[in-house]
């Protein structure tokens, strides 16, 4: 098994242990999940309260598409809970 395939099943894993569907999230949706406004959401991303991941490499005069990270906010929440 080659090195990337299996950091993809670890990671995939991961997030089956934590109970999440899928790791990551458009603002616009976590922010309907947990009920404020999806520029509340991207205004905490701005200022580094919500971890996010950047699929996409930036484009000339266009912001890329952020994701929220659900597997690092739940890692957070798991060691508040802790």
């Amino acid at each position: 098994m080659e090195n990337g395939n299996f950091n993809l099943l670890t990671a995939l894993d991961e997030v089956q242990q934590l109970g999440l569907q899928v790791p990551v999230m458009r603002a616009s949706k976590f922010a309907e999940a947990v009920g404020c406004s999806a520029s509340a959401i991207t205004s905490a991303m701005d200022r580094g309260e919500i971890p996010y991941v950047q699929l996409t490499p930036a484009r000339p005069g266009k912001r890329p598409t952020r994701y929220i990270n659900l597997v690092a906010i739940a890692k957070l929440c798991k060691e508040a809970a802790a």
